[in-house]
């Protein structure tokens, strides 16, 4: 339980608990909404089509966050790909809505029961639509998907590196740096990590620093390209990587970090963010 009473998730089997501080739809909107292009694009009339990915659905807090801006909006169409391994949090979650009103009542406004047995739903609203779809497995392989758009904004809502390595790894951020190619897209993460940034730098994306979130005093947001990040880091977070102890990239599944090599850090003073 919360501070505010709330309940809140937690998964046994890999031993975290889902928006341990704040709360899940209070944390979404503070990190995908407000700090974000969706907190304000969608009453400019110049808004096209935006694409979310949302990895790791969960509960759905994030999802219900993002799509409660678009609701509330008048432009702009807005697609949604999630992707998680299973139903488990959301199906949880729809069973004790009327035992915890407070902490699941957001999830009231959409048809659950159609999206989970469609994977897909289409909402209307005037000469807007939203689309959502869901893809389910292992994300390393489900964001390959045939026909997927490429996100705008990517909602990176997984359990955290020493649990899942594989997903944090530098390999797989390379992966998804290449699949965005020119098309500029910002990510946004729970971590603090310097081994997840140094990792994603690595990896060729941009970095700089998140809202704060409950106990953290700051959270990570990454970019494909430059010029999408409002504050991007300076030569001074290298000089904090250099003193970590803490700061080798994730190259494998369950590889233990140690303080950056000579031949990482070169490679990191490298990135266009920093050189020159």
């Amino acid at each position: 339980m919360l501070a505010d009473g709330q309940v809140t998730l937690r998964d046994e089997r890999v031993g975290e608990t889902f928006h341990p501080v704040i709360g899940a739809m209070k944390e979404a909107r503070q990190l995908y909404v407000e700090q974000t292009f969706l907190g304000s694009c969608w009453n400019l009339p110049s808004t096209g089509k935006k694409t979310v990915w949302d990895v790791g659905l969960g509960a759905a807090a994030n999802l219900t966050a993002v799509f409660e801006a678009w609701s509330e909006g008048a432009y702009g169409d807005l697609d949604v790909e999630s992707f998680d391994t299973d139903w488990g949090a959301l199906s949880f979650a729809l069973t004790h809505v009327k035992e915890h009103p407070a902490s699941f009542s957001y999830l009231k406004d959409l048809d659950w029961e159609q999206m989970m047995r469609d994977q897909a739903l289409l909402i209307h609203r005037a000469k807007r639509h939203f689309y959502w779809k869901f893809h389910q497995g292992d994300f390393r392989t489900t964001c390959t998907n045939p026909g997927l758009g490429k996100p705008d904004l990517i909602m990176y809502d997984l359990y955290s590196a020493p649990k899942s390595p594989g997903l944090y790894s530098l390999g797989h951020w390379k992966k998804l740096k290449e699949q965005m190619g020119e098309h500029p897209c910002l990510v946004v993460l729970h971590t603090r990590s310097t081994v997840v940034r140094v990792t994603m730098a690595l990896a060729g994306w941009y970095l700089g620093a998140g809202v704060g979130l409950g106990e953290k005093e700051e959270t990570t947001l990454a970019a494909s390209q430059a010029g999408v990040l409002r504050k991007p880091f300076g030569r001074d977070w290298l000089a904090k990587v250099k003193r970590s102890t803490s700061a080798s990239p994730l190259l494998e599944d369950g590889k233990a970090a140690g303080p950056i090599a000579d031949v990482w850090l070169e490679q990191l003073e490298r990135h266009p963010q920093w050189a020159g």
